[in-house]
């Protein structure tokens, strides 16, 4: 696995910019290490401290010339981190030059490379996340030198074979560990859990907030390198409602104490891939209101509310703060949701089965 910025999320530095792809990056290393794979990940920033997984460190991220360090030791780390892992399968998510690197290694050695989409626009060369022009364009270079690539919805599935047809395309949705210590949700105040980026619309939920101005609203999500001035005006349009409290950036670990205590959580997104914040939640319990529906889950196994409007989402709110039997029947069927099709033993399962169909007919395509 390929995942530069594991390790600042998995030591908790809230100081460090990491997202969705690196908790699910952690997630999967370790499903498939206790379904019996040997598993090795290559980090950049690997440092000294104890790490739990089998790590291969590609580079120092403060090392290098300026302006010459995307080749040395970047590029060229990456490379002889790929060498000393030896892997049958590689595998790697997050848009950025490193998925060309990736792929290029892969297609020389005859190895397996797999691609994990992490954003509807993966696969459009305009709108990817991978960077400036440069990078989104080895972005793109790479992922359609993939042998297979893993989406997480209908929507990125659809969008992956209208950009390679014939490309061997498998959905497989986030995971989830269980909750360890199940209970009932504290039901204290309603949450936002997200990256501080535009297109997560972190605007309308102070939009919520002053239409419910008698229910607490918790934010979570700190500043993102590229979009500094969303967290800015976010604190901005805050400082004056007495109903909203932001937490900033907080480890992952914090995330479910969060959750223990809330009574909804809120999403107000354009686009999703498939939200670890609604894992997070249901894994505790906690039904979600959106605006944003990943394949019709949310609605058709009855974990939470779907709306059209922001005043649709304001009621479905206060409906479920006023009723705490229906945010129980929600958190139970959330609960047994995650059992039965984002814990550690079934998304294992599925990762294992296409990874081995690729093994056994797609390398050299």
């Amino acid at each position: 696995m390929v995942s530069m910025n594991l390790a600042p999320y998995v030591r908790g530095d809230s100081s460090r910019t990491y997202g969705g792809a690196e908790v699910q990056g952690a997630f999967l290393a370790g499903a498939l290490r206790r379904a019996g794979h040997d598993v090795r990940i290559i980090v950049s920033d690997l440092g000294d401290e104890p790490f739990p997984f089998d790590a291969i460190e590609a580079f120092d991220s403060s090392a290098g010339i300026r302006g010459l360090r995307f080749v040395h030791p970047r590029i060229t780390g990456i490379w002889r981190a790929l060498a000393r892992a030896d892997a049958d399968v590689y595998y790697q998510r997050n848009a950025g030059m490193v998925t060309a690197v990736v792929a290029a290694f892969c297609r020389m050695h005859g190895r397996t490379f797999v691609y994990g989409a992490g954003s509807d626009v993966d696969f459009s060369l305009r709108r990817n996340a991978a960077g400036g022009p440069r990078d989104r364009v080895l972005f793109s270079l790479g992922v359609r030198a993939s042998h297979g690539v893993v989406v997480q919805n209908r929507a990125q599935e659809r969008a992956a074979r209208r950009a390679v047809p014939g490309w061997r395309v498998c959905r497989i949705p986030n995971g989830v560990e269980r909750e360890t210590s199940p209970r009932e949700p504290g039901g204290r105040y309603v949450t936002w859990i997200g990256a501080m980026r535009r297109i997560k619309r972190p605007d309308r939920v102070l939009d919520l907030a002053r239409r419910l101005p008698d229910v607490p609203f918790v934010v979570v999500g700190g500043k993102m390198a590229g979009e500094p001035d969303v967290a800015d005006a976010i604190a901005r349009r805050a400082h004056g409602l007495g109903n909203v409290r932001l937490t900033g950036r907080i480890p992952h670990a914090r995330v479910r104490e969060v959750l223990r205590e809330a009574a909804v959580l809120v999403n107000t997104s354009e686009v999703e891939g498939f939200p670890n914040a609604y894992l997070e939640a249901w894994a505790c319990g906690v039904p979600v209101v959106t605006l944003n529906d990943v394949d019709g889950i949310v609605a058709d196994a009855g974990v939470g509310v779907v709306c059209a409007s922001l005043d649709e989402q304001a009621a479905a709110v206060r409906d479920l703060v006023q009723d705490a039997a229906k945010r129980r029947e929600m958190g139970r069927r959330a609960r047994r949701l995650v059992d039965e099709r984002f814990a550690p033993e079934p998304i294992a399962r599925r990762y294992t089965a296409f990874f081995e169909s690729l093994r056994e007919g797609a390398v050299n395509r």
